[in-house]
């Protein structure tokens, strides 16, 4: 079983967590899990949907708040000692949130996100991703997402976000729910 260090990088009680896998290797380091006003702007956005893939569970925090609007979560993650950590981390914020529902855990091992999504088993009615350069992915998620679909995506480097949001809402004629903030949300017409 692989380890994961979490660390503090401030005084502040902020947290901080590796990237997926892939950026364990190329760039290590550490980023700053999501606000939780971030999460609940989403959660209000108005989106009920039965089934909901998560790649990547940010702490868990992420998966705590989308059980509000998600009936079923399957969380792609890597690592069982993380996996552990992100459960810890969902079922602590019931009491806060509500009741977390539904969430089936998966570990995928060292493979890659492009690896983990062509081997999802059904299609989602909303995706969430939270990776770098998420244009490379969208391609491979498109097949993995009902007609009328979601994608909630948290592009982590904020150089890139307005080549999502372009090629979202130009080439892949996606409706905007939410283009201004750290999580972009839209909609497969």
């Amino acid at each position: 079983m692989k380890t994961m260090n979490l660390k503090w990088n401030t005084v502040s009680p902020t947290t901080r967590r590796p990237y997926w896998n892939m950026f364990k290797t190329k760039r290590p380091g550490y980023s700053k899990y999501r606000k939780d006003g971030e999460y609940n702007t989403v959660a209000n956005t108005g989106i009920f949907v039965n089934n909901l893939c998560e790649i990547g569970s940010d702490m868990g925090r992420s998966t705590a708040w989308l059980s509000n609007i998600a009936q079923n979560i399957d969380v792609y993650e890597q690592d069982t000692g993380y996996i552990d950590i992100c459960k810890q981390q969902c079922y602590r914020q019931q009491k806060k949130y509500g009741p977390i529902r539904n969430v089936n855990w998966q570990e995928v091992e060292d493979i890659s996100i492009k690896q983990v999504i062509d081997t999802l088993p059904k299609q989602y009615d909303a995706i969430k991703l939270s990776a770098e350069d998420i244009t490379q992915y969208v391609p491979n998620m498109l097949p993995k997402l009902k007609n009328s679909g979601y994608l909630i995506i948290d592009e982590v480097n904020p150089l890139l976000k307005h080549k999502v949001v372009k090629m979202l809402q130009y080439e892949l004629n996606f409706t905007s729910l939410r283009w201004d903030s750290v999580i972009i949300v839209a909609k497969h017409k």
